[in-house]
């Protein structure tokens, strides 16, 4: 995961290296996303499994589909359902958006749902421009 921290970071992407738990972190805004696909695209080989996300079970869909409507019925209104294809849930936090982790109701929001978060809400990322 450094490999790849270091590989986004050398085609231009704002990444620090992964926290001790190996959770990563993409810094990004509006006008980045072809950047970022672009480094994406770059540095994929160095992922487990060549970046492509195992598919999740049955049970954690459900769960990340509960997590979703929580964060929905907490005043995110434009909180997205996951990627039945393992691609986790994408959302884009820019500063114009709900969605933004500086927002008091986002932050109100996850804690309210944060149980139901996929991990726990241990390794809740977000990924912006996306």
């Amino acid at each position: 995961m450094l490999k790849y921290a270091q590989c986004m970071r050398d085609h231009g992407v704002d990444m620090p290296d992964p926290d001790p738990n190996g959770g990563m972190t993409l810094q990004g805004g509006p006008g980045d996303e072809s950047k970022i696909s672009a480094a994406q695209e770059a540095c994929k080989n160095l992922l487990p499994n060549g970046g492509v996300p195992p598919t999740p079970s049955a049970e954690d869909l459900e769960k990340a589909r509960q997590f979703a409507q929580c964060m929905r019925d907490h005043g995110i209104a434009d909180f997205p359902d996951p990627d039945p294809n393992g691609g986790g849930i994408r959302i884009n936090g820019d500063q114009n958006s709900d969605m933004n982790p500086d927002n008091p109701t986002f932050k109100a929001a996850m804690e309210a749902c944060n149980s139901l978060a996929p991990g726990g809400g241990k390794n809740t990322r977000q990924e912006a421009g996306k």
